[in-house]
This record gives C-alpha cells, sequence and structure tokens, in this order.
C-alpha cells in the first residue's frame, strides 16, 4: 500500500480537496490500526492459538507471517503514528504503538521503538489513559536497558509498576510484566537479589492469574539470574522448566529460542559442550527464520565460545567476527563489547597477551559503563598496567 500524498490542486477546488485529504488521512491511520491489532494477535501466542485453531492452521506459520507483514508495512506503520500525532489523535497514536512493541522488540528495532514509545507516553498521558501509560513505561523501560540507560529504565519501571499497582486487579498482569522487566534491568546492572526478587515476585503474580506465558518468560529472567551466580543446576532445573511450559502451551518462536540460549550458557559453564550447541545450533535457525538480529548475534556469540572451549581457534574467531558484523548493523554495542571480551579470552587462551589487551581495550569504549563486565575489564587492564 503507497503512502497517502497530498496532490497539487487550484486554489478553487482547495475546500473540496482538503475535505477529501482530511478523509484520506484519517482512513490512512485506522487502516494501519486495525492492521497492527490483527498482526498484534498473531504475534501473541495466547490470542494466536485460538485463532490458529478456529482456521485450522499451523500457528508457526501465523508467526512468520505476522512478522512478514509488520516488515513489509513498516514504513507506513511509522507514517501512521506520526500522521496520528500530527491531528492529536491520541488514541491512535499509543494503540498504534503498543500493538507494535513485540515487533519491534523481536525485530531489534530499538531506535523506533524508542521513537514512537516516546510520542504514545505523552500521547496517552494527555489522553488520560493510565492503563495505556503503564504499558507504554514498561516498554520504555525493556528498550533503555538496551540502550544501555539503566537508571532511565529503572524510572520507567518504577513508574509502570505504580500504575499498574493503582489499577487494581485492572492492572495485575501489567504489574507481574513490569516486575519481570524490572527483574532483567537490575540482572543487566549485577543487581542479583534485587533482580531474583523481582522475579519471583512476577512469577507469583503470574501463577495467581493462571497466565503460564508470562510465568514462562519470567522463569527465563530467574534463570539466567541464577546461571550469571553461577548456581547452575538451581538455573537449569528452572529454565527446564521454563522450555517445558512454553512448549506445553505452544509459546513463540521467540520465546522459545531465549530458553535454549540460555540454558545453553548453563551447559557451556558445565562444560556439556555438544549439549550447549545444538541448543545454540536451534536457536540461531529460529533468530534467523524469524528476524531477530539481537538474538542472532547472541547465537553466534555463544557458539563461537563453544569452539573456543574446544580449542578451535579458527571457528571461534568466525563465530565472533559474524556476531560482531551483527551487533553493528544493530548498534548493539553493549553486545559488541562482551564478543570484544570473547575476543580477549581467545587471544589469552593462544598466550597472545598483546592481542588480548587490544581486545579488551576496544571492549571497554564499547560496553556499557554500570555493566559488570565493564567494572571486570577496567580492573583487569589496571591490573596488568
Amino acid at each position: 500500500m503507497l503512502l497517502v500524498s497530498e496532490p497539487e490542486i487550484l486554489s478553487e477546488e482547495f475546500g473540496e480537496a482538503k475535505k477529501w485529504w482530511e478523509q484520506s488521512g484519517s482512513f490512512f491511520i485506522e487502516y494501519y490500526l486495525h492492521f497492527s491489532q490483527e498482526m498484534a494477535i498473531f504475534l501473541d501466542p495466547s490470542e494466536r492459538q485460538q485463532l490458529a485453531q478456529n482456521y485450522d492452521t499451523n500457528e508457526e506459520f501465523m508467526e512468520q507471517k505476522g512478522l512478514n507483514n509488520l516488515k513489509e508495512e513498516l514504513e507506513n506503520l511509522m507514517q501512521a503514528i506520526d500522521d496520528a500525532y500530527s491531528v492529536n489523535y491520541w488514541a491512535g497514536v499509543y494503540n498504534l504503538t503498543i500493538n507494535l512493541a513485540s515487533f519491534f522488540s523481536i525485530g531489534s528495532y530499538w531506535k523506533e521503538w524508542h521513537q514512537r514509545h516516546e510520542l504514545a507516553l505523552e500521547a496517552a498521558y494527555k489522553a488520560g489513559d493510565k492503563l495505556a501509560e503503564a504499558w507504554i513505561c514498561n516498554n520504555l523501560g525493556a528498550v533503555y536497558r538496551l540502550f544501555g540507560r539503566r537508571d532511565k529504565a529503572i524510572e520507567m519501571c518504577g513508574r509502570s509498576q505504580y500504575l499498574f499497582q493503582e489499577l487494581g486487579q485492572q492492572g495485575r498482569k501489567g504489574e507481574a510484566t513490569a516486575l519481570n522487566t524490572l527483574g532483567n534491568v537490575y540482572r543487566a546492572k549485577g543487581w542479583w537479589t534485587e533482580a531474583i526478587k523481582a522475579f519471583e515476585k512476577s512469577i507469583s503474580i503470574f501463577r495467581e492469574l493462571q497466565d503460564p506465558f508470562g510465568e514462562a518468560k519470567a522463569l527465563d529472567g530467574l534463570g539466567h539470574a541464577y546461571a550469571l551466580q553461577n548456581s547452575l543446576e538451581l538455573a537449569e532445573e528452572i529454565l527446564k522448566e521454563s522450555l517445558r511450559i512454553k512448549q506445553e502451551v505452544g509459546a513463540s518462536l521467540f520465546e522459545v529460542s531465549k530458553t535454549y540460549n540460555n540454558l545453553g550458557k548453563v551447559y557451556a559453564k558445565l562444560l556439556r559442550l555438544s549439549e550447549a550447541e545444538e541448543l545454540f545450533r536451534k536457536s540461531l535457525s529460529i533468530k534467523r527464520e524469524i528476524g531477530d538480529r539481537q538474538g542472532e548475534g547472541v547465537s553466534l556469540h555463544e557458539l563461537g565460545e563453544i569452539y573456543r572451549l574446544q580449542s578451535c581457534w579458527e571457528q571461534a574467531q568466525k563465530m565472533y567476527a559474524n556476531s560482531i558484523e551483527v551487533k553493528e548493523q544493530i548498534a548493539d554495542y553493549n553486545g559488541q563489547g562482551l564478543t570484544l571480551i570473547a575476543i580477549s579470552n581467545l587471544h589469552l587462551n593462544r598466550d597472545d597477551q598483546e592481542e588480548a589487551i587490544e581486545a579488551r581495550k576496544q571492549a571497554l569504549a564499547t560496553l556499557h559503563r554500570d555493566s559488570p563486565s565493564y567494572k571486570q575489564v577496567a580492573e583487569w587492564l589496571q591490573s596488568i598496567s
């Protein structure tokens, strides 16, 4: 569908043409509002499941179809949000944006995610829609974490949680979601105790609501947090439970691939390398299928780690290089830093300290300053100077 563009008109025809243009503009916004609502169902496993049964079709096909349709119409969807904002159609702005949140996340459209959610936050506030404002704050918390603005992410998550709590039972699911998002931010800052508490509260609410999709997501976060603390047996148990739930209820490919990756990291730490490699390859295949660029970069990095642990230096270097290439394309600076640390470790394994130092210096320039990895790299460089 082409964007509607205002035609050149004669002055005497202006009144009639203006009316036509306003009607066309309204249709354009409403068309993409309806389109985004429909595609949001395709990406939401809790809603997609019933729709797939009604139409006797495959859920994975529906998920892929939704992602492809949204990608094809991305320019028009962004234009529809901007047009709605320009005419003060606040509900159009925030509903369109909320409908696209999962797509922004899966496709690593961080810039669009951030810019349109800022507009949507203003729109929800002006419209007095507390529920929409709460969801938008939660989504902004997630994208600020990815940008490395973790204090701002905590602020947004706190605001989201407060708004959801004010809404009572209506905001209960949102409160659990905000706690999960907050747990991910705490984990990124290395605040393990706070992260675990947030994930456990989130899991408790999702179980109370009998929401297995939300529960599995929060279990993922909890398992990852324990893995980072090297509580590996507990992490494995939690992540297996997450994977079991996701497979049982038909979670999205995106969500299943995340658990594959997190569980693979646990197996890698336990030196169960063949099991880890199998999960990373499964994850990578899904990431590429659905266009999850950030996830693709992570899976390539983890495969590089497997090769490094097996002393397969050339294969490891190739995987790391591919990972950095993907991360550069989506401006995942912190992710680049983590892979540069891995490259530094590879050089150390090969007794090349000079190259190892250079790689860690490059990592320090890209890592988020409030991340645990930044502090570790800075201390390591200082210790050898």
